[in-house]
């Protein structure tokens, strides 16, 4: 007589239970994939979103010269219990801008060129542009104030 271990498990139930722990394995290595996948993509997006939030409107028109930047109409101030996220949210459109203006040298001037003033440029600006002083433009142009207009031609006095 051949005597069993009555507490000793048959061979056919230890095929099951290690396939069954072979499967439990891999669900737990594609859970653990599926989750880094998830957490890494999820910081991506953070961060992108506080990059994007980072850059404020000034620092974006500080970029565009300030003859080419294009003027924003300022909305009216509202109370703080009126603001909601979306009005937080909203991001400046990009604009398209125009090529900066070269001057045009005028036929019965000799000697000067003639620069016609666009929008957002500045006394200084031009200045800097032509090489000269802010004074000299003032004196080859009759300006007693810094204001100028756009549309305007100023005279650019040679160096």
């Amino acid at each position: 007589m051949s005597a069993q271990n009555p507490f000793q498990i048959p061979s056919c139930f230890k095929m099951d239970i290690e396939h069954r722990r072979r499967e439990r394995f891999k669900k737990t290595v594609v859970t653990a994939v599926i989750v880094s996948v998830a957490v890494v993509v999820g910081l991506l997006i953070e961060g992108c979103v506080s990059e994007r939030s980072a850059t404020t409107p000034d620092q974006e028109t500080a970029r565009i010269p300030a003859s080419r930047a294009v003027p924003q109409q300022q909305e009216p101030a509202k109370e703080p219990s009126m603001i909601s996220q979306k009005t937080l949210a909203v991001q400046p459109c990009p604009v398209a801008t125009a090529p900066p203006a070269t001057p045009v040298s005028s036929p019965h001037v000799t000697g000067a060129a003639i620069y016609l003033v666009k929008a957002g440029d500045t006394l200084s600006h031009i200045a800097r542009i032509h090489g000269t002083t802010v004074k000299a433009l003032k004196l080859a142009n009759n300006l007693s104030g810094d204001k100028i207009a756009v549309g305007q031609h100023l005279k650019i006095p040679s160096a």
